[in-house]
């Protein structure tokens, strides 16, 4: 039609197409994470690992990554206004990676994944925090609506797929004769997510540190000497 809701050539173009690409990415890890974690705090110690943690204590293990994400997203907006925003979304992929890394190595101490969620905190606080303003760099005057809310349809998406990839690995690692997930199966989940959020890496070459200036809005006047 001569004026699509959603014209498709935008997401053809490479910085447009990157961006998506890597905020799927990286809401199938960030969902993956929020599936996988209350089931691994509430397995009964008895198993070897988990915690037997109640509904009350899961919530208090996302508070680290919650305070993180309200501190390092104003320092990463600032940040990319100083030096690109690409600068701070390869560093919250990496923090990323490294939390991820880190839940499925390290986690026989409730102290650990205290710790581990305050790097995803600080991860996701920073790739988001890059991710949306990056969308507006890369979209014309006309298109910022439509970029902005596709780009967010592909964070939905991402998080549906690593949900359900999530629960289909402690699903199929169990216990005999119960419906526990077994510590590989949480294993193999975090080192898969792990995995995934690296790739997230790979689209970020293909973005410019500073975007050029937004076509259809027009260029600021020169200051008079």
């Amino acid at each position: 039609v001569p004026e699509p809701l959603v014209d498709l050539r935008t997401f053809a173009r490479r910085e447009m197409a990157a961006t998506n690409v890597t905020t799927f990415v990286i809401g199938f890890a960030m969902f993956s994470t929020f599936i996988l974690l209350p089931n691994f705090v509430q397995i009964p110690p008895e198993r070897g690992f988990g915690f037997g943690a109640s509904p009350i204590e899961v919530g208090l293990f996302f508070v680290p990554s919650s305070i993180a994400m309200m501190i390092a997203g104003p320092l990463a907006g600032s940040l990319g206004t100083r030096f690109g925003r690409v600068l701070p979304l390869r560093v919250g992929i990496s923090l990323l990676v490294l939390a991820l890394t880190l839940l499925a190595t390290v986690h026989g101490e409730p102290w650990t994944i205290y710790a581990w969620m305050v790097f995803v905190g600080l991860g996701l606080a920073c790739c988001f925090a890059a991710l949306g303003t990056l969308v507006i760099d890369y979209s014309t005057a006309e298109e910022t609506g439509v970029a902005s809310a596709m780009n967010t349809i592909m964070r939905t998406v991402g998080a549906a797929l690593g949900a359900q990839v999530a629960a289909a690995i402690i699903t199929a690692n169990t216990f005999a004769g119960t419906e526990l997930p077994t510590e590989r199966g949480f294993t193999i989940a975090f080192a898969l997510s792990a995995v995934v959020a690296v790739l997230a890496l790979t689209p970020t070459l293909l973005l410019r540190g500073r975007p050029a200036p937004r076509r259809g809005v027009p260029e600021p006047a020169p200051e008079l000497p």
